[in-house]
């Protein structure tokens, strides 16, 4: 990671499911099938009309979800040996902050940065927001992965505006449509908490739980 504190700190998190970090992941998962996943009809970023929807911020925005995804988060990215988290606004943004924290917790310092959709039209007129040094060795991240549209522009900023090197690609939630195969053709590696079927109830269960 970027910058460790002292001898005394305490180590990273193991990159072990077991133990509570398996915990950590379950409870999660109840979490996004409880409170991200929705039924109906929907118009997904790539255009596409779906039957269902996970609004994942629900989850990453929520105290609890922040933590769990912080540690989870954490855990995926640590072997990359990445010097700052972040991706494309407004899916990446709750989980680069959460890792950020958790890392922190660790006495270790892993700054978030934001990515913007297109430059910011006054002050400093930035495409990226946070502490982002040139060269950076990063990890992308984002809530949700479809078309992989999201993330491959988040890429091409920070490769263009920064000559940062993107080290791996990290997401909660993967739809399996075909944004992991996209990003393993350009050459980056991808990783995902969950597939979309790991998060989806069952049909048969009692979907009038789920908050909207």
């Amino acid at each position: 990671m970027a910058s460790t504190a002292p001898a005394s700190a305490p180590s990273p998190v193991t990159t072990s499911v077991e133990g509570p970090l398996s915990e950590d992941r379950e409870r999660l998962k109840r979490l996004l099938r409880e409170h991200a996943y929705l039924r109906g009809e929907f118009r997904l970023s790539s255009g596409r009309i779906t039957d269902h929807y996970f609004d994942a911020k629900q989850v990453t925005l929520d105290p609890e979800g922040t933590a769990l995804v912080g540690r989870l988060f954490f855990d995926m990215i640590e072997p990359c040996n990445v010097e700052a988290v972040g991706g494309l606004t407004t899916g990446a943004d709750p989980i680069a902050v959460a890792v950020s924290r958790h890392a922190w917790s660790l006495s270790i310092r892993l700054p978030a940065f934001v990515v913007r959709k297109e430059p910011k039209k006054h002050g400093l007129s930035k495409f990226i927001e946070g502490p982002l040094p040139e060269r950076a060795r990063v990890a992308v991240v984002d809530d949700v992965v479809t078309s992989g549209q999201s993330i491959v522009q988040a890429i091409r900023v920070l490769e263009e505006e920064h000559n940062c090197r993107v080290a791996v690609v990290a997401a909660l939630v993967d739809r399996g449509e075909g944004g992991r195969e996209r990003i393993a053709q350009l050459g980056y590696e991808f990783k995902a908490l969950f597939t979309a079927s790991e998060v989806t109830p069952s049909r048969t269960g009692n979907h009038a739980s789920i908050d909207a």
